[in-house]
């Protein structure tokens, strides 16, 4: 249903959001009449409270009627089923540990994680190292590249290192590597002040 509709005689083109809302607020859309009537939070409240109280009851009369043998054989599916969800969750502890260490955050791993977690222990740490090693590798790789890359901007410097900075090339530098390129070559910053930086 489109807002025209809605509205009826109350809409105008170019309305605002606070007249939108003005004009619906006067509008009734469904009728009182076909509502279940409201409950009490306190008779709300009383009711579920009972409800559980007979669940727990029906409960107990359920394995009441159950023989020796149905009481023992669910008390190995309870047991299996508390061993499995133990499992799941220790595995699932060791694989955020690894994801630490490699640092990797909570953030990062929570999506996946549960995809790489089972019942097998092994397979499931082994899934974590995995996944681990590549993020290390490809973050490590990622900042040699980025420590490549300051390197090679920045001037390099030696009693054997010649130089070749251009005037352009040293407008660009920073304060701080302009300061450095000084102190490391100064000859070469003393024909470059000499060659043009004042009149820069």
């Amino acid at each position: 249903m489109e807002l025209r509709e809605l509205l009826g005689n109350d809409y105008r083109d170019g309305m605002t959001v606070e007249e939108i809302a003005a004009a619906l607020s006067s509008k009734t859309f469904v009728d009182a009449a076909t509502l279940p009537p409201s409950v009490s939070k306190e008779t709300f409240d009383k009711t579920a409270s009972e409800l559980a109280k007979l669940k727990r009851e029906n409960t107990e009369l359920k394995n009441a009627g159950l023989s020796d043998a149905e009481k023992l054989q669910k008390a190995l599916a309870d047991a299996e089923a508390e061993r499995k969800s133990y499992t799941l969750k220790s595995n699932r502890l060791e694989a955020e540990k690894i994801f630490a260490e490699a640092g990797i955050s909570e953030k990062e791993y929570s999506s996946f994680v549960d995809t790489i977690v089972g019942e097998d222990s092994a397979a499931s740490v082994s899934a974590a190292k995995a996944i681990a090693k590549m993020v290390s590798a490809q973050r490590e790789a990622a900042g040699a590249a980025k420590q490549k890359e300051i390197l090679d901007k920045t001037p390099k410097g030696g009693e054997h290192t010649e130089t070749k900075m251009t005037l352009d090339e040293f407008r660009k530098l920073s304060p701080s590597e302009r300061y450095q390129f000084s102190q490391k070559n100064p000859e070469e910053y003393k024909s470059l002040y000499s060659g043009g930086i004042n009149n820069g």
